[in-house]
Formats: C-alpha cells, sequence, structure tokens
C-alpha cells in the first residue's frame, strides 16, 4: 500500500519486566487511493535498550471491511 497512512491509539502497556512491555492498542491504516480504511489492533512485544523501546515482535489484526453498499 503505497503513501498509506497509520493511525494507532495510545492503547494499553503491561509491563513484564523493566525492559519488556506488551503493547496494544487499535490501528488505521488509511490507503492513498482514499478507499476504505482498513480497522483493527495491532499487539507488540517491545524491549527497551539503552533508555529507548524497541519493537521486537508485531501482531496486526484487521477486522473485516463491510459489506458493499454499507
Amino acid at each position: 500500500m503505497p503513501g498509506a497512512k497509520v493511525k494507532q491509539e495510545r492503547g494499553a502497556v503491561r509491563m513484564l519486566t523493566p525492559e519488556l512491555a506488551i503493547w496494544q492498542g487499535g490501528i488505521e491504516i488509511i490507503p492513498s487511493s482514499g478507499s476504505v480504511s482498513l480497522k483493527g489492533y495491532v499487539v507488540q512485544v517491545m524491549k527497551k535498550v539503552n533508555e529507548r523501546w524497541f519493537i521486537i515482535e508485531a501482531h496486526p489484526k484487521l477486522f473485516p471491511p463491510p459489506p458493499p453498499g454499507r
């Protein structure tokens, strides 16, 4: 999807250790073509390295698009 934009909600964080966390929140992918956006949520495993957080695993889940005519 070249040119698409992604919006993520603030979401929620669950700390596993001081250096590992799980983040989950809503996501919306907005195609540059102007077609219907895709909505869903994403779960990310994050690791803190030298005071910065990095995504080490991400699992986006998209909801099915609405039926035509809706």
